[in-house]
Parts: structure tokens; C-alpha cells; sequence
């Protein structure tokens, strides 16, 4: 009986149990959203990194709507009897962001009226740093009326987009930061560097 919290600890460790365990919980968000959402793999060193490979949200049409190559974050510190998880930094590589909007509704409506888990208690995040590379973003609204102009509110895209956010606060109504860096290129020719 003693020894069975170390080798829980060790399985813990193991980049195969890990993902197994990411696997499950992308499981049971598909099924509460009736959505696929995927994630390949995960890792969590001993030194408190965590890196997630391929995470995949498709909507309700089987459509991707977010997508990103890795999330990275390193741990500051963790409470489980709190629910509070503090991150020194989030890095998110290539990630696409699809939005679209059909009959004044969006495809990531059905996140906002998923089953009530008010009687489940949400782990608090936080990090002190957060990181965009090189994303993607697009909007399409089906229901706008298109207009011959350069900039066409009803298609945007944008490309090469690249952020990065420091002391970040977020308080019940509002989130602050320091943008640090902040480019992009978007499909009309308007580009953004810093």
C-alpha cells in the first residue's frame, strides 16, 4: 500500500498513460458537446511542462473550427484542493480559428448550451504570459450582404499571425495585458507588424 502512490506517480509519467488519459477527457467533452474534439498526444515532464500535439474542435456540421499543431505551457504552481492552476506561460502554434455564421448563428454556438455543470466546480487558469504563432483566423458570415469593397466584413482572413501578451489580469469583467508583439497579414492587404 505504500508503495502504490510512487508507482502511480511513475505511471503518471509516462507520455502513453498521459495521452491515454487527454484521450479520455477529449472523449467526454465530445460526447457533452456532441462534437469531435481530439487531441493526439500529451506529455508532462516532472519539471511541470505540459505539451499537447494536434488538438482538433470540429462543430456541429463535422467542420473544423479549431485547430493547433501544439499547446505548450509550463506550471508556476498547481492547487487541487482549490481548483487553481497557475502557468508562467501558454504557447499556442499554428492554430486556425474557423468562425462562421449562418441565419445569425455561429458554429461554436453549441459550446454555450451544452449540458449545466453548475453543480461541478471549474478548475481556475492562469497565466502570466500567452503566446500566439503563426495562426490562422477566418469568418464567414453567410448572412451579411456582400459589398464590392477591399476589406469584405463577410470573409475575413487573416494569416501569419503572431502575438505575444504579458501581465495578463483577468477579473469577472474584463481581462487586461501588455501586448508585446503583435502581426498579421489579412487577405484584403492590410498587414500589422510590430
Amino acid at each position: 500500500i505504500i508503495l502504490l502512490p510512487v508507482v502511480v506517480s511513475f505511471l503518471l509519467l509516462l507520455p502513453s498513460v498521459q495521452t491515454y488519459l487527454v484521450k479520455k477527457v477529449a472523449l467526454e467533452l465530445s460526447q457533452t458537446y456532441h462534437a469531435e474534439i481530439t487531441v493526439s498526444s500529451v506529455y508532462v515532464s516532472p519539471m511541470g511542462r505540459i505539451s499537447l500535439n494536434q488538438i482538433l474542435v470540429r462543430d456541429l456540421q463535422g467542420d473544423s473550427m479549431l485547430y493547433a499543431s501544439r499547446v505548450r505551457g509550463s506550471i508556476k504552481n498547481i492547487s487541487f484542493s482549490k481548483q487553481q492552476v497557475a502557468l508562467r506561460m501558454v504557447s499556442i502554434e499554428e492554430p486556425f480559428v474557423r468562425l462562421v455564421k449562418n441565419d445569425s448563428v455561429y458554429n461554436f454556438s453549441f459550446l454555450f448550451s451544452a449540458p449545466d455543470t453548475s453543480t461541478t466546480k471549474l478548475w481556475h487558469i492562469e497565466t502570466a504570459a500567452f503566446e500566439l504563432l503563426n495562426g490562422s483566423f477566418r469568418f464567414v458570415s453567410n448572412d451579411t450582404v456582400k459589398r464590392n469593397t477591399k476589406f469584405d466584413v463577410s470573409n475575413i482572413r487573416v494569416d501569419n499571425l503572431n502575438m505575444l501578451m504579458k501581465q495578463i489580469a483577468v477579473t469577472p469583467d474584463s481581462i487586461a495585458f501588455n501586448l508585446e508583439h503583435l502581426s498579421f497579414n489579412e487577405a484584403s492587404g492590410a498587414k500589422v507588424t510590430n
